[in-house]
């Protein structure tokens, strides 16, 4: 129902017979490193000992894969409160560390890139967490997504205008949807969508 069209992929998939919509999503905190733990542990607290999704579908056989843009390795050492059983972890700190100039908030450099890297499905089942940074401030923003202007201030000012943040959010939202239909494209021809 929004009225500008930002997100054709993920619209074109919510038709599917094989698609749950989610009307209505919370998390019970405005910080992503909170989030993520609730989201995969669905407890709400961020502890070591959180037990996760990836925690049991190890115990089912499952290969773990962690490809995260921005750093988690130092953020709030949010990695190691992701627990042992990933048998992949790849974020943008590690990306930045082999390629000079590299943002760890790229998501094309950081998770689409890689994603092009991993081998083809082998038959082991696999889990893939993602976390695309594209909707934070913080992420690289490709030229070509600059679609809604103005999207920066003038001038310093802390009370901004609502018309730039829109512009700027649908923007990262309008990059965001093909980076999704990207990494399904890559999942595909690797055969893991089977």
């Amino acid at each position: 129902g929004y009225d500008r069209k930002i997100t054709p992929f993920l619209d074109s998939i919510i038709s599917l017979d094989q698609t749950t919509k989610v009307k209505h999503f919370f998390s019970n905190a405005s910080r992503s490193f909170i989030g993520i733990s609730n989201i995969l542990s669905s407890l709400y607290s961020l502890s070591v000992n959180n037990f996760f999704i990836h925690d049991l579908l190890k115990m089912q056989g499952y290969q773990i894969n962690f490809i995260l843009g921005g750093d988690f390795t130092h953020f709030y050492g949010l990695r190691r409160s992701f627990g042992k059983n990933i048998d992949l972890y790849y974020d943008g700190y590690t990306a930045s560390r082999y390629t000079d100039g590299a943002s760890m908030n790229d998501d094309k450099f950081v998770i689409l890139n890689y994603l092009d890297s991993i081998k083809e499905f082998s038959g082991i089942p696999s889990f893939f967490y993602l976390h695309f940074m594209t909707a934070h401030e913080v992420s690289t923003l490709d030229p070509k997504f600059k679609i809604y202007e103005p999207m920066k201030s003038k001038s310093f000012s802390f009370k901004i205008d609502p018309t730039i943040l829109k512009n700027s959010y649908d923007n990262r939202i309008t990059q965001l949807d093909a980076y999704l239909k990207h990494t399904i494209s890559i999942f595909e021809q690797k055969g893991y969508l089977e």
